[in-house]
């Protein structure tokens, strides 16, 4: 990372890669693309050790669940699946009624999120596939990621111009942030600091860094920039093209 060198290039896709992410011990990589697979790479080697085909469908977006004993995958179809990623094994499909934008686990691996282009965002439990909350977009067209705080009790979407805080076991809304001066750009992510008093949220405009403490707004209030200027948003800029994703790096 400090010199920009390439380490490792892994080949055996055959369409565009979507997605790539290393598992928590850093051992390996787990990659999405659009040939309908995703794959598993050793991480010194590049070798490929495990394929997951799709049947037909395109991935997304894959992770590893936090012990990189499962592999989440959000598909181009109308769910995600779930494989155990030593054997390859299909666990589970976690169904929408359209395609699924984006999947990741809670911090215990104990459940999974998706967020869907059915306007909705989901909550199961990752052992049994059970939906045991569903978030509707009220009325807009797409949730394009969804993910759990580092506690478990607040689940973070980015959806149009905003990112929205819920209670996750009442689906009440918490608090909505705006980071982006223009409230009609998308947010195209948004996920929590390793802390969860942050928000890190991307849209074709950059990225900003968003203070939990003095965000934008609360649930039901004018959407608009803060007038504390402690609550303004610290922003990356530079990019000349949309920014798909921002994350953080791991503590």
């Amino acid at each position: 990372a400090s010199s920009g060198a390439c380490i490792r290039t892994f080949v055996g896709h055959h369409g565009p890669v979507n997605s790539a992410m290393m598992s928590s011990d850093g051992a390996s990589v787990v990659t999405a693309a659009g040939d309908g697979s995703c794959k598993i790479w050793d991480r010194s080697t590049a070798e490929c050790t495990q394929t997951f085909l799709l049947d037909g469908a395109g991935a997304r977006w894959a992770t590893f669940s936090p012990d990189s004993s499962l592999v989440l995958a959000a598909t181009f179809g109308d769910g995600a699946k779930l494989w155990n990623a030593a054997t390859g094994e299909h666990q589970q499909s976690f169904v929408h009624s359209r395609s699924i934008c984006h999947a990741s686990f809670s911090a215990d691996g104990e459940f999974a999120v998706t967020a869907s282009r059915d306007g909705t965002a989901k909550l199961w439990r990752a052992a049994s596939g059970e939906c045991l909350e569903t978030f509707p977009d009220k009325g807009h067209d797409w949730v394009r990621s969804a993910v759990l705080s580092p506690d478990g009790l607040s689940l973070l979407t980015a959806q149009d111009g905003n990112a929205v805080l819920r209670d996750v076991w009442t689906g009440a809304e918490l608090k909505v942030l705006s980071p982006f001066d223009e409230i009609t750009l998308a947010v195209n992510s948004a996920v929590f600091s390793p802390s969860g008093l942050a928000v890190l949220a991307s849209s074709d405009d950059g990225a900003r860094l968003c203070d939990l403490e003095h965000s934008r707004r609360s649930a039901g209030a004018r959407p608009g920039l803060p007038d504390d200027p402690e609550g303004a948003a610290v922003s990356f800029d530079g990019h000349t093209g949309p920014v798909h994703w921002a994350s953080f790096a791991p503590m």
